[in-house]
């Protein structure tokens, strides 16, 4: 995969996963889950700086370093999602 088309794969799945940010983000009460989805837009915006460097296609590390913001990304949402399954839209970390 080249350069490019591993830029346009990640920034696919950074806007999705803002996307389902927004949604959880609409249905969560507690500050402690909007909290935690913050933090995982923070990751998201990381990665995006990360993609933005010129050097990108001289630096493929880069492109590791927007993946494990990605993979923090969907973590957090993932427990976010998790406990709005398991304990609705009160749900909180303690």
């Amino acid at each position: 995969m080249t350069g490019s088309e591993g830029t346009a794969d990640r920034l696919a799945r950074i806007e999705a996963r803002r996307s389902e940010a927004d949604t959880l983000g609409e249905t969560v009460t507690h500050p402690s889950m909007k909290n935690l989805i913050l933090l995982a837009v923070r990751d998201l915006d990381n990665g995006l700086r990360w993609l933005r460097q010129p050097d990108l296609d001289d630096n493929p590390w880069i492109l590791d370093l927007v993946d494990q913001d990605i993979r923090l990304a969907t973590w957090r949402l993932t427990v976010v999602r998790h406990a709005l399954r398991t304990h609705g839209p009160g749900a909180r970390i303690i």
